[in-house]
């Protein structure tokens, strides 16, 4: 079979700083690029457009990001858009986007849609060819057959036992029980414009997606092409549109020419386990998969090629095995010239359908950029995660995957604005809105090393582990899931994981890329840039394509090593094989693994304890552990012809991980991802380098061909000092949110009602689902044109109640509204003017409540004569020096507490974003000494150090300390500022929200009998609580 990828020439595209190979640099151009990356290596965010856009908040926003190290987004249409896509606007404004970015140094690279899955361009793609309409297939059981068949029947089956014979033409109604295979349309929702999803297997329909998304940005500035603007993204294009399994209409045709027999007779096999279940599921899938890269990741890879553009994105890797979206995600993978995947959220779970945690998954991407010589590997990173992410967290989730492959960090999300229903789209935002925002170039100098490291030099491992894919489609089964599938996927996850755990240096296989790009070259397995010394078979590998059982008879004719480990396959191509069984002929117990040739006689003990890890690790790993203690360790050795770069990653919480291994080569320079520098590390006669990793940990290791001259390190001695107190004070005013709301439209009231429920019912009364920005997208001016429809008369007001106590003069306060110049605001009566003032956001208004605030009940009311689709109810917040206390319903605003060591929720602080500044005297003893300061209970996304009004450093993750040095003899003011997050400003508060996940809907729910007690609404406990620890340091 021709090697179609091998010839094509995009597999040798190359280009600027994204290019697919690694470029060779000598040590000491290494260190210096280091210190400073280009802007290749930077983190790249979602660029949230989620407003009416303007090339004010372009310049603005690219400012803001540029301070903070980061220097490449990806522009990406989003639920709030309201310049219509790919108008004329829409592109003036990119192109200035462009050139903004350009002027700036940065780059700025395409998103392919307006929101997501990509392939329906905003709606513009089903507007002109609706009969591109997304398809899928159901099984209807019924008895008798009725008359007349209901539309959309496919095939009739007539059920006989565990039988399905199909009826070719079938008359009238018939007694018994039958089945109708139906052609179920995809639905038309919001989230796609008003249209429905498309059907990616339609001959022509990604060259017209290209045609409408990408080309109009080629016309426009395809000058920038592959300088400035280099890749383009695309999101979570997949095969089930509707229905259980994916239809598309020729698909009959191909089967039969392909496999030599009818599709319809043996539909039913898709689902349930009947007739040749696992041969027909199998060649489905195969034809499936073929099909998706015909259609759509060849020709758009092609298209990015021709246009100096790296193809990148990701499919639904997480819901591997099940490839009913995407039957094989790596086989996708190497059609991009960027392959990529994301990790949503921050919640750690090793599990086969988990993000972060989920071993396969990122693996899968280094595996294949290893494979096809892809340089660059891309993340979309954080999504989801919730408001309340730490910089801890952060680096904890880019260091695992950084190890694991990934090096491009593409933020989810950056927003443009937080108004409306997008302050909920999938927190948190990588933005100026954050309380940490200033402090976020440490994080973003750090990931622009990590990239930069982890894509000089190659990661050649020796081991190739093949994904146990083909197997898991013979259990695919569209009605009621798998229980064989499920655990398959289990097995397989729990083996890998292990293996990584256990330090073992490994390459997973995709048996499609096996096909195309393998071969064999003596006793090695070649695929594509890589070879292996040692194949694995796990137990889950019950079938091979037969293109991969025919690779690893040839190796091992010729003495190559194949290790199956716990099982054998037995099937090829979804059938009995008996070449198969004669091949893996050993005896195998599921308690062993055997090595082919029999004739090694290597066979492993599973149930000894790490016996199989222990094997690979001591035979086939470059470097190798000894005395690994503590921790979940991972790492990654990358060689290039100056040394190694290797990365050690604990992923662990709460133990440091600990060891030694064998240096490979002469000398080690330990880099650091922070500041950019390095310093030698010293190696004794045996070149064995002992390492200790704290919790949540990574070390960076250079490793050089020729010996490094290391200084022992001082020992330095620290002693403790005191330190006074001098005070605790907020950082910015207090905040009291208030999401519920009295509300009135027509003749509809609500009392109490929780703000979402409020919006909803107000949008619904003018002809509306729902807000039509959220979690929606515009096509062309759609929305924007229902405002015409709204007169004079069709307004309507909403009331939020606040309660003050215990002053003795009313305080001063001031409310924020967001989008306040639509409306007329007044407190107790008395109007609020809405001026430039902004808090938070620029939609987001200040208004000075002035002397309207009294005791007791206070009314803030809204109110508009005139409806119009910009009239988003949202929470609105007041801001004061004050405290509040817990009321049965919500809270009450009362004089302001003295602020103590404990969560600032205890002193009435619970809304409450921003930092709290802890400020210390100490005295030092000369001019130039250090102190040490340790935090040991405190909680908060990090905290920052001023040394004498000048900014010294943060502590974020642990040990949780800092060295301050340049010390002046006498008096020093240390000031620890712990800063929080938006969390407990913005929500979710209600329904139990749990932490690390934040999905829109989390916000959507209040309690129905309106505002609950104070102290029921979800809120982190941030603050420092107990004093610091202080230490002169000495050598």
């Amino acid at each position: 079979m021709q090697n179609s990828l091998i010839v094509s020439s995009l597999f040798l595209f190359l280009y600027g700083g994204l290019s697919t190979m690694a470029p060779a640099v000598s040590e000491e151009e290494f260190l210096k690029t280091f210190q400073s990356p280009p802007a290749e290596y930077s983190s790249g965010p979602l660029w949230v457009w989620n407003d009416d856009i303007t090339e004010e908040i372009i310049a603005q926003q690219l400012d803001m990001m540029k301070s903070q190290n980061i220097r490449q987004p990806f522009v990406h249409p989003r639920p709030g858009l309201i310049t219509p896509y790919l108008s004329e606007r829409w592109l003036d404004l990119y192109a200035f986007a462009v050139k903004a970015a350009k002027d700036r140094g940065m780059l700025l690279h395409i998103y392919d849609e307006n929101s997501y899955p990509s392939g329906f361009a905003g709606g513009h793609v089903p507007a002109l060819h609706p009969e591109w309409i997304g398809k899928g297939l159901v099984l209807e059981k019924v008895d008798p057959l009725p008359d007349p068949l209901p539309d959309n029947t496919l095939a009739v089956y007539r059920i006989d036992g565990e039988k399905y014979v199909r009826i070719p033409e079938p008359s009238g109604a018939q007694p018994g029980p039958h089945a109708l295979l139906r052609i179920q349309l995809a639905g038309k929702t919001s989230w796609l414009g008003g249209y429905f999803y498309v059907d990616l297997l339609e001959p022509g329909l990604t060259e017209e997606f290209l045609r409408i998304t990408l080309e109009p940005y080629r016309q426009r500035f395809g000058d920038e092409f592959g300088r400035t603007v280099r890749a383009a993204f695309t999101d979570e294009p997949h095969l089930r549109p509707a229905g259980r399994v994916h239809w598309t209409p020729r698909l009959p045709e191909l089967f039969e020419q392909r496999y030599g027999y009818n599709l319809l007779d043996s539909l039913p096999s898709l689902f349930a386990d009947t007739g040749d279940f696992h041969k027909v599921r199998f060649d489905y899938f195969q034809l499936l998969l073929d099909l998706f890269i015909d259609r759509w990741a060849k020709p758009y890879s092609e298209a990015c090629a021709k246009n100096n553009l790296a193809f990148t994105g990701h499919y639904w890797e997480h819901e591997w095995p099940n490839g009913f979206s995407a039957p094989d995600n790596m086989a996708m993978y190497a059609w991009h010239q960027m392959p990529a995947i994301d990790c949503l959220m921050n919640q750690y779970n090793e599990g086969v359908h988990a993000q972060f945690g989920n071993v396969r998954a990122v693996k899968e991407l280094g595996s294949i950029g290893n494979q096809m010589g892809r340089q660059r590997r891309l993340c979309e990173v954080y999504g989801a995660g919730g408001w309340e992410m730490s910089f801890e967290d952060q680096k904890r989730i880019a260091d695992w995957l950084g190890v694991l492959g990934v090096n491009f960090f593409d933020q989810h999300l950056s927003y443009m604005t937080l108004r409306g229903p997008r302050k909920r789209d999938h927190p948190l935002s990588f933005t100026d809105h954050q309380p940490w925002w200033n402090h976020y170039h440490i994080l973003g100098a750090y990931l622009e090393r990590l990239a930069y490291a982890l894509s000089t030099g190659e990661e050649h491992n020796r081991i190739l582990i093949i994904e146990p894919t083909t197997s898991g489609w013979m259990y695919h089964c569209a009605e009621g899931g798998s229980s064989e599938l499920d655990q398959l996927g289990n097995d397989f996850q729990a083996f890998i994981t292990a293996l990584s755990l256990d330090g073992v240096e490994y390459d997973l296989g995709s048996e499609r890329i096996l096909r195309d790009q393998g071969k064999v070259d003596g006793k090695q397995l070649v695929v594509g840039q890589r070879s292996y010394d040692l194949v694995v078979l796990h137990r889950t590998n019950r079938n091979l394509a037969s293109a991969t059982f025919e690779l690893l008879h040839r190796l091992i004719d010729n003495g190559g090593q194949v290790l199956t480990v716990g099982g054998k396959p037995s099937m090829t191509d979804g059938m009995p094989s008996e070449q198969a069984s004669a091949l893996f002929n050993a005896e195998q117990p599921a308690d062993m693994a055997v090595m082919y040739p029999a004739a090694t006689g290597i066979r492993i003990n599973l149930n000894e304890p790490e016996a199989i890890s222990a094997y690979m690790h001591d035979h086939y790993n470059q470097i190798r552990f000894a005395d690994r203690k503590g921790g979940k360790l991972f790492h990654q050795y990358r060689k290039s012809d100056q040394g190694g770069i290797l990365l050690l990653c604990n992923t662990s919480k709460e133990e440091a991980a600990s060891g030694k291994f064998h240096i490979p080569g002469k000398g080690v320079l330990e880099l650091d991802l922070f500041e950019g520098g390095s310093r030698p590390l010293p190696l004794g006669d045996s070149a064995i380098l002992e390492y200790s990793v704290p919790p949540c940990g990574s070390r960076l290791l250079f490793i050089t061909e020729a010996p490094q001259q290391a200084q022992p390190e001082a020992q330095k001695k620290n002693s403790p000092i005191p330190a006074q107190l001098v005070h605790i004070k907020p950082s910015t005013p207090n905040v009291l949110t208030l999401d519920f709301c009295d509300f009135q439209v027509d003749s509809t009231q609500g009392q109490n009602e929780y703000f979402f429920k409020a919006q909803t019912t107000i949008f619904r009364a003018r002809g509306f689902d729902r807000n039509p920005w959220d979690n929606a997208v515009q096509f062309n001016d759609e929305i924007l044109a229902r405002d015409k429809d709204f007169k004079e008369g069709s307004g309507f007001s909403v009331t939020y109640h606040f309660e003050v106590e215990g002053f003795l003069n009313p305080p001063a306060l001031s409310v924020v509204v967001e989008q306040a110049q639509l409306f007329a605001v007044t407190l107790n009566g008395q109007p609020l003017s809405s001026g430039d003032a902004w808090w938070l956001d620029r939609k987001f208004k200040l208004l000075d409540c002035g002397s309207a605030v009294r005791a007791g009940r206070n009314d803030l009311t809204l109110t508009t004569s005139r409806f119009s689709v910009h009239h988003e109810i949202e929470p609105v917040y007041v801001l004061g020096d004050f405290s509040l206390s817990v009321a049965d319903s919500g809270w009450k605003i009362v004089p302001p507490a003295r602020l103590m060591y404990g969560p600032w929720k205890s002193f009435g602080m619970p809304f409450y974003p921003g930092g709290v500044q802890y400020e210390y005297a100490i005295d030092a003893p000369e001019d130039g000494a250090t102190a040490r300061i340790e935090l040991e209970d405190w909680h908060g996304t990090l905290a920052s150090v001023e040394l004498n009004g000048a900014p010294a450093g943060q502590i974020a993750w642990p040990p949780y300390a800092t060295d301050l040095t340049g010390l002046k003899k006498g008096q020093n003011r240390i000031v620890i500022e712990v800063i929080g997050s938006l969390k407990n400003l913005l929500g979710p508060h209600h329904g139990d929200p749990g932490r690390g996940s934040a999905w829109p809907g989390a916000f959507q729910r209040g309690p129905e009998s309106g505002p609950p007690r104070g102290d029921l609404y979800d809120t982190m406990e941030y603050g420092l609580n107990e004093v610091p620890r202080f230490h002169l340091v000495k050598d």
